[in-house]
Formats: C-alpha cells, structure tokens, sequence
C-alpha cells in the first residue's frame, strides 16, 4: 500500500474565538485527484492552507513527504494556487511569460540570473498549458480562463509533485472549466501529478475525481469517487442539488 506524501492529523484551528477545525485528519496519496467540498466556513481552504504551511493550527500535526512540516524545506514540490489567483490590477504591466517566469525567484533568488535552462522550463510549461503562443501578451489582456492556464503554469514552473488548488473554476465559463477539467486529467495522468482541489461545485465531483473529502462540523469525511446524495445532505445540513458536467 502507497504511503501518503502529505498527512494531516488531528487538526484544530480556531477563528475569532470559533471551532473551525476540530481533530480534522487528511491523508494524500500519490497520484490523487481529489476534491475537497463542504459548506461555506466549514475550513475546506483553512485545511489546504495548513497542509500547505501557510497556516499553522492550533494542535495537531502535518507530515510533508516523511517530513515535520517545521523542518520541510523542499517547497518546490508543492505548487499552489490560491482563491482568486487571477483577481489582480488588470492594467499589471506584466507579459504572460514574465508572470511565470516570477516564480523561479524563489529558486535564483531577487538578485540571481535566470538562465537559459530556466526559460526553457517556463515556455515548456506554458505549452502544456496551451499558453505558449500568449507568451509576450500582456496578462491583464487575457480572458479569465486564460489567466487561470497562465497561474498554472506558474505553480507547474517549479516542478511540483503535488498541486494545490483553491476554488480554480471560480470566475471562468462554461467552456473555460470544461478545457480546465481535461488540463487537469492530463497533468494527473500524463503528468503523475498529485492534484487537490477545493470546490464549492459538487457538480466537480466528476469522472476524473478519484476522491473526494467532505468537511462539516469540524470533520473531514471521505466519499470515494462517488457521491453519497444522502450523506452530502445530512453533512451540509439541507439538500443539495448538485449540476453534473460531463467533463
């Protein structure tokens, strides 16, 4: 049996004086496409943003690739793209190479020289996105689903094992998330790239999706790969009607 490459234990986190998180665990395994879903406040981006190290809880522990998160280093193996990633100044006077090509800084360092090698890797990625023919257009002058390929890039420029996600399909339309959900099959299949995604869709919850966890009440409740109307009703506390895609 795999090992996880990411472990949440026993987490509690606490907002202005609320239970947000009460002994949530979570367990990520290689190769996972999974969903994390739950009602507004019930700590689905708290959860990710803890298992990313840019949060700490209150109690509990995270272990990264066999590691204490306090003493992980290797942060390139994880990629993250917060909420609203493209919510930005539109008139940001960067090209759509230049945005990604940012995130190598953390790897050369503000004064260090990017290289030859460090270009090739951002147009290779921006061609597995489908953007590399964008690459000198300004990014402000992208639709939103083009934006959203380009902050994947940026995340995929460091070579991640592991890509986080925090409600992605959040402004693009319908053909938009349609091309997002086939870019992901292929970065877990083709790529093996781990991907975690939260979501208030759970018409998400599709085909490509091999897990998908249910955060309510504080807890962390797993579904598999399909979906339990009747759980999903009694852990969101009302009906839910979800919209199936056929992605």
């Amino acid at each position: 049996m795999k090992s996880p490459i990411i472990e949440a234990k026993n987490i509690n986190f606490d907002y202005e004086g609320r239970s947000i998180l009460n002994d949530a665990s979570l367990e990520i395994y290689p190769g996972d496409f999974m969903a994390i879903i739950g009602p507004n406040g019930s700590g689905k981006s708290t959860l990710m943003k803890i298992c990313t190290g840019l949060m700490k809880p209150r109690q509990g522990s995270v272990t990264l690739f066999g590691k204490d998160i306090n003493k992980f280093k290797e942060w390139g193996r994880i990629g993250y793209i917060p909420q609203k990633a493209t919510s930005f100044n539109q008139g940001f006077p960067a090209t759509v190479e230049e945005v990604v090509k940012a995130n190598l800084y953390s790897r050369v360092g503000l004064m260090g020289r990017v290289n030859k090698q460090h270009i090739e890797k951002v147009q290779e990625v921006l061609d597995l996105v489908g953007m590399l023919d964008f690459k000198d257009r300004l990014i402000g002058r992208l639709s939103g689903g083009q934006q959203q390929r380009v902050f994947i890039a940026k995340a995929l420029v460091s070579s991640p094992e592991i890509l986080f996600m925090d409600e992605p399909t959040t402004g693009i339309d319908a053909n938009s998330e349609k091309d997002f959900y086939a870019l992901m099959d292929d970065l877990n299949k083709e790529q093996n790239i781990t991907i975690v995604m939260v979501t208030h869709d759970i018409g998400a919850v599709s085909k490509n999706i091999s897990r998908v966890i249910c955060l309510s009440r504080g807890k962390a409740h797993e579904h598999g790969c399909g979906v339990d109307m009747a759980g999903l009703n009694e852990l969101y506390g009302h009906d839910v009607a979800p919209l199936i895609h056929n992605h």
